[in-house]
C-alpha cells in the first residue's frame, strides 16, 4: 500500500474513532450498557449521601456536569471535555453525552483513574488528570481547543 494510501486509511481511522467516542449512541446501547450506566449514577449518589469526610480529603468523581481533564495514551494529547446529558450533547464543543462511548466510560472515575474503550477490536485508553465538581464548572465556558483524539 503506497504512504499516501496509508494516509488516507489512518486519516478516515481518526474520523471514525471520533465520531464513535463521542456520538451519543443511547439508543443503540444495549441492557447491560444502560444497567451499567444506572449503577455509575447510583454509586454517585449514594457517594454524595454517605460524604461525611472533609474537604481536603473528598475527592471529586466524573458525574454529570463536571468538566475533565483527560490524557489520549495513544498520542499523550490533552483535551478538556464537560459531561453532559444527551439534550446538551455538543461533540464540537467538548460537550460529550454520559451514553456516548467515552462519556459512559468515565461517568464515576476519580482523577488518576482510567477508561478504556474498544473500537474495532483494539483498546483505546484514557487518564483522568483533574476533575471540576459540577458547580464549580463554567457552564458555557469554552471547552479547551483540542478534542479527545484517539
Amino acid at each position: 500500500m503506497s504512504e499516501r494510501l496509508k494516509e488516507l486509511k489512518h486519516q478516515v481511522l481518526q474520523q471514525l474513532e471520533q465520531y464513535y467516542l463521542h456520538t451519543h449512541l443511547g439508543l443503540s446501547l444495549g441492557p447491560q450498557e444502560l444497567a451499567s450506566i444506572l449503577g455509575k449514577l447510583e454509586n454517585l449518589e449514594n457517594l454524595d449521601v454517605a460524604d461525611m469526610a472533609p474537604a481536603d480529603q473528598h475527592i471529586e468523581r466524573v458525574r454529570i456536569g463536571s468538566r475533565v481533564r483527560l490524557l489520549d495514551l495513544q498520542d499523550n494529547s490533552e483535551a478538556e471535555i464537560e459531561l453532559v446529558l444527551p439534550v446538551d450533547s455538543a461533540p464540537p464543543s467538548g460537550r460529550i453525552s454520559i451514553f456516548s462511548p467515552l462519556g459512559a466510560s468515565i461517568l464515576g472515575l476519580a482523577p488518576a483513574e482510567y477508561a478504556e474503550i474498544r473500537f474495532l477490536g483494539r483498546p483505546l485508553r484514557y487518564l483522568v488528570l483533574e476533575v471540576l465538581p459540577p458547580d464549580t464548572a463554567q457552564h458555557g465556558h469554552a471547552p479547551a481547543e483540542q478534542p479527545v483524539a484517539p
